[in-house]
């Protein structure tokens, strides 16, 4: 199951991100892309070992990943 999101209008903010992330992680969904223009965010979500790749602005998808895990994705 995946869970896409696009903003459209102008830069998201890293907390803009994250709460996306976490909703789509609350939800339950394994697969996540959030895109902004030509930028994306992927993560994935196994078993609540979260795992990004791709970039948004300054926002790594590694470093989200890596903060979602460490939270249990419950910020």
């Amino acid at each position: 199951m995946l869970y896409e999101y696009e903003f459209l209008n102008r830069k998201p903010s890293g907390k803009q991100v994250k709460k996306i992330a976490i909703e789509a992680i609350k939800e339950g969904y394994p697969l996540i892309n959030i895109s902004w223009g030509e930028n994306m965010i992927m993560l994935e979500n196994n078993l609540g070992e979260i795992s990004g790749r791709g970039w948004i602005k300054d926002i790594g998808g590694d470093n989200l990943a890596n903060e979602l895990t460490k939270n249990g994705g419950y910020l």
